[in-house]
């Protein structure tokens, strides 16, 4: 019986060669084409009211609980869209370098991605 991590690499591998596409091109073209309904959603959500609720929670807690925004719940929805677009990071992530081991969880591998984060952060998100 295959493992699926092996059932899964043949089935894109021969999807690849049907195009005449090599591995590493056939991983570009599919993040280029995952990333962009994420980043077309997250554009939707930054210009909406919803968005401005988020903003409200973030710059002053106080202020927004005081015009009636629940912190509390848009803190959560925030949280459930972060850990979203965690995933989809991290489904990205496993083609482009071949596997996923528990090396991964190590903190100074989480550590890079806050300092990352740190470096290029940003208070709006159309500010890429």
């Amino acid at each position: 019986m295959r493992d699926a991590g092996v059932t899964s690499y043949l089935l894109v591998s021969t999807f690849l060669r049907f195009l005449k596409w090599s591995f590493s091109q056939g991983i570009t073209i599919s993040t280029a084409i995952l990333f962009c309904p994420p980043y077309f959603f997250m554009w939707k959500i930054v210009s909406s009211p919803f968005g401005l609720c988020l903003k409200a929670t973030r710059d002053n807690p106080e202020k927004a609980e005081y015009l009636g925004i629940n912190v509390k719940k848009y803190r959560w929805y925030a949280f459930i869209i972060s850990g979203a677009y965690a995933s989809i990071g991290g489904a990205l992530l496993a083609p482009a370098i071949g596997q996923v081991d528990p090396g991964l969880t190590y903190w100074t591998h989480s550590g890079t991605l806050v300092f990352m984060t740190l470096l290029g952060v940003s208070k709006t998100f159309s500010d890429l």
